[in-house]
């Protein structure tokens, strides 16, 4: 077996194994996946020097590609790749591509997004508070 069948074969196994998965279960995986990658995200933001950022960066997005969670841009690579090649349909692609995009938008606006706006919404608005009396007693 040379290089490429290996390389091949590997592909065909993970587009079959991201289209196998039934609705809620490409949901829950996008949803996991989403919340690392927006974390990524948020990690860089908070990171001062460009070596805080590049860690901040790889290690969530390493752990979602180890855990086999669904990415709606990484589908788009591997899916096609064994729909290509005729292992895949391009049937199964979009049954698959409903689930992972609702469950990356739950996973990155509400999970990571909501929950930050949740714990600093209150803090947002004891500072207009603040700037409201100060321009009050001025």
């Amino acid at each position: 077996m040379t290089e490429t069948d290996i390389f091949l074969n590997k592909t065909i196994a993970a587009a079959q194994s991201k289209v196998d998965a039934n609705f809620i279960e490409a949901f829950i995986s996008a949803v996991g996946c989403n919340w690392l990658v927006a974390l990524a995200i948020w990690i860089t933001y908070s990171a001062e020097d460009t070596t805080g950022k590049i860690i901040g960066l790889f290690l969530p997005i390493c752990a979602f590609i180890t855990l086999g969670f669904q990415h709606i841009v990484a589908n788009m690579f591997v899916i096609p790749a064994g729909i290509f090649v005729g292992a895949v349909t391009w049937g199964e692609y979009f049954m698959n591509f409903i689930p992972v995009f609702l469950g990356n938008a739950v996973g990155g606006a509400i999970l990571v997004g909501g929950l930050y706006y949740g714990a600093y919404a209150r803090q947002d608005k004891k500072v207009v508070e603040e700037i409201k009396y100060i321009k009050k007693s001025s």
